[in-house]
């Protein structure tokens, strides 16, 4: 696969990723108060991080980062 189609794959890939999350939060937004749609999202977004960090054996630069 050249390097264009790529570029033009993960753009496609993005803007549909884009459409789905801000409907899928406008829908949440009737079940949830906006906080706690908020702490829900920001903590799978840290949980997600957290595993590609495992998968990518990378957690070890975590604990070396300064305090």
């Amino acid at each position: 696969m050249t390097e264009q189609k790529k570029a033009y794959l993960y753009a496609l890939i993005a803007v549909l990723f884009w459409g789905t999350v801000a409907t899928a939060m406008k829908i949440s937004l009737n079940y949830f108060d906006f906080l706690q749609l908020l702490c829900l999202s920001v903590s799978v977004s840290l949980l997600t991080l957290f595993c590609v960090l495992v998968y990518q054996k990378k957690i070890n630069d975590i604990l070396k980062l300064p305090a």
